[in-house]
């Protein structure tokens, strides 16, 4: 039975099949997506849902396919602390949570829904870099970054201490102190050209 059939001339349990299939064809879980509009400071994106979804017009009797609305206000997660800037076009796995986040945003840490809501539009989240098989990433497209002052810093003063370090059928020391490890906060090692 497909979703735009008619449940009059259907039994019980087709009704049933049929309702269901509407019903997981209303919840979302994730999508491509395409950033409309990023702010750097919130990491707060508007996003355009790239995926049309099925709506069954009841007053018509039919199934017709629509565009997602655009998304405001979505969080964009970024792996391992660091942050770019995302241009207009960039594309985004939304990924729409169990329940609504608008207590959790406000503050965090263990919170309750604020209504019943689940899988829904206003719920996203985004995570960057989603890309289909006919757009690739490739090597060419990116550049080495200069590492970080603070990197280079440790590095060389790690490079230091190393070579002084001596063992006598023991444990090694080092007349130079080893350097402690720093935050590398938001470094990057590869930028898109």
């Amino acid at each position: 039975m497909s979703l735009d059939e008619d449940p009059e001339d259907s039994t019980f349990s087709e009704i049933l099949d049929l309702q269901e299939a509407r019903s997981s064809w209303n919840m979302r879980v994730s999508c491509p997506a395409k950033i409309t509009k990023y702010d750097s400071e919130t990491q707060m994106a508007s996003v355009q849902p790239l995926l049309k979804t099925f709506y069954f017009d009841e007053e018509n009797e039919e199934q017709i396919v629509i565009p997602e609305p655009i998304i405001n206000c979505v969080p964009v997660i970024f792996p391992w602390g660091m942050l770019a800037d995302l241009p207009v076009g960039h594309v985004v796995l939304l990924v729409f949570c169990d329940r609504s986040l608008d207590t959790w945003l406000v503050g965090g840490g263990m919170t309750e829904p604020i209504d019943e809501r689940s899988h829904d539009l206003n719920d996203a989240i985004c995570f960057p870099g989603l890309l289909d098989f006919g757009h690739p990433r490739k090597k060419s497209d990116y550049q080495a970054v200069t590492l970080s002052g603070v990197l280079t810093t440790f590095l060389t003063d790690l490079k230091t201490a190393l070579a002084t370090g001596t063992t006598s059928a023991g444990p090694v020391t080092f007349s130079t102190p080893l350097p402690a490890i720093p935050s590398l906060g938001s470094s990057v090692l590869l930028a898109k050209k």
